[in-house]
């Protein structure tokens, strides 16, 4: 059986790379989200649309620190986002709370600025 930090590991390199129908399997029915663009969102369908939204091409998923403490698992990764801009490595922050196997809180922080400078050119 898997530790919830291989889950959650396995998780963010599907949300990265951008196969949002793969991630979304990790998923509870009832999933809470809570992230700086969204602010809170509930249920598997919503949040599995804004997990959707990864830029396309976003590659190299780097988990830099990763902690598990029973169905909490934090980790601090870095991965490239290609925007029209040109690519950005990309710094965030997830805590995950799982039951049985399932995502069922993410609480997701990393800078917002890099999106909007890309909105302003």
């Amino acid at each position: 059986m898997s530790s919830n930090a291989q889950i959650i590991a396995e998780y963010l390199h599907l949300y990265a790379s951008g196969n949002a129908e793969q991630a979304s399997l990790f998923l509870s029915d009832d999933v809470s989200f809570h992230g700086p663009m969204q602010q809170q969102l509930r249920g598997k369908a919503e949040v599995s649309e804004v997990i959707g939204h990864v830029p396309k091409g976003s590659t190299n998923l780097r988990i830099l620190r990763q902690w598990e403490d029973g169905n909490d698992v934090c980790s601090i990764y870095e991965y490239d986002v290609n925007l029209p801009s040109g690519p950005v490595a990309l710094l965030a922050t997830e805590w995950h709370t799982l039951q049985g196997g399932k995502i069922t809180s993410i609480l997701i922080n990393f800078d917002t600025g890099v999106f909007a400078a890309n909105r302003r050119r």
